[in-house]
């Protein structure tokens, strides 16, 4: 029996029965793709297309940095939104144009054909999920399994050993997306998702300085004003300690300044405008306390014997959201657990399908 077992681990690794080839985490603001275990394709999961001819003249980061300011007669477009395919046709373009940059193929003979993986959201629905088996079957691919956010995570951390305990839970932090995960005696025992993820603080901040400021700003510009925002997470973490912490705290807020450049909507004018993070401070006080709030709604899914063992045990904190600097500490705060944060966490999900 061993030697049978032996021979077709062989046969397996010759000609990779057992693994995937390429594994794919298409999110609504960044595609990130692994092939043969290395990350080749690591952008912004959008397009610029000639309006009159359907026809794509850039992909990935080239588009994006013309979010906002692409040419007369063309549009950027998104294929995907909060994890599944808003437009069919959208995404057959986009992929098989980064297919064919990249050189992902599979013409090759069926005994060596390429496996594919696809990383969906915790709540995708069958729908969704045929959805994307016809979309890769339009590529000409047939060995197609679709797993879940939550399942890759959970895979990830036993790969690499970084679980100590059997109860855990997995929050990820997308963009677009808040994947929840509970383990529970070293199962997946729920998983869910939250349409929350950090594009909703970017676009609070653009309406804030609008508001404000009466300056119109961009995308990429209100990107850059969130990471710079750490001493507002440092602010919300403290919110429960003593007073003299967080009127410090606030006084340094007010002295901390950032130039940012947008139209004035009152003049027309394109102008540069000097604000204190003081004035941000409320966006990123809504958006996390409503986070925490969607998160904490999901915890009646679970029995409350489970949900004191799963908090006892820690929470394990991914997802290219996840890099906002504070956030960590504010649930530690919040659901007073332990918060252990993943490197490179962006990269977790797509990692984790790897020979699942």
């Amino acid at each position: 029996m061993n030697r049978v077992v032996a021979t077709w681990q062989k046969i397996s690794q010759k000609f990779n029965f057992s693994s995937f080839n390429v594994v794919i985490d298409w999110g609504g603001a960044n595609l990130r793709i692994i092939k043969d275990g290395q990350i080749v394709f690591q952008q912004p999961s959008c397009y610029l297309e000639k309006v009159d001819q359907k026809f794509l003249l850039s992909f990935g980061k080239q588009a994006y940095q013309l979010l906002g300011k692409n040419p007369s007669g063309t549009q950027i477009i998104y294929p995907i939104r909060q994890g599944a395919i808003y437009d069919l046709t959208q995404a057959e373009i986009m992929l098989a144009a980064v297919f064919h940059e990249f050189n992902i193929q599979n013409n090759l003979p069926f005994w060596q054909r390429n496996k594919i993986q696809i990383i969906v959201p915790n709540f995708s629905t069958n729908l969704d999920k045929k959805l994307w088996r016809r979309l890769f079957g339009n590529l000409g691919w047939q060995k197609i399994q679709i797993s879940t956010n939550g399942e890759a995570v959970f895979h990830y951390l036993q790969k690499n050993k970084q679980i100590e305990n059997n109860d855990l839970l997995l929050i990820d932090v997308g963009a677009q997306l808040t994947n929840l995960s509970f383990i529970i005696n070293g199962q997946v025992l729920q998983m869910d998702a939250i349409e929350l993820g950090s594009e909703d603080l970017t676009r609070a901040i653009q309406r804030s300085v609008l508001q404000v400021h009466k300056l119109r700003i961009s995308w990429q510009v209100a990107e850059l004003v969130k990471r710079r925002l750490q001493d507002s997470w440092l602010l919300l973490s403290q919110e429960c300690q003593d007073d003299e912490a967080i009127v410090a705290m606030r006084q340094r807020l007010q002295e901390q300044k950032i130039n940012i450049r947008g139209m004035n909507v009152e003049n027309k004018l394109v102008q540069t405008q000097t604000i204190n993070f003081a004035s941000l401070y409320e966006q990123v006080f809504f958006w996390a306390q409503d986070l925490k709030e969607k998160i904490k709604a999901q915890f009646s899914q679970l029995e409350p014997e489970q949900l004191v063992d799963v908090l006892a045990s820690g929470i394990y904190l991914t997802g290219g959201g996840s890099q906002l600097q504070g956030l960590a500490n504010f649930f530690q705060q919040e659901f007073k657990s332990s918060v252990m944060e993943a490197e490179q966490p962006e990269l977790v999900a797509v990692k984790g399908g790897v020979e699942v």
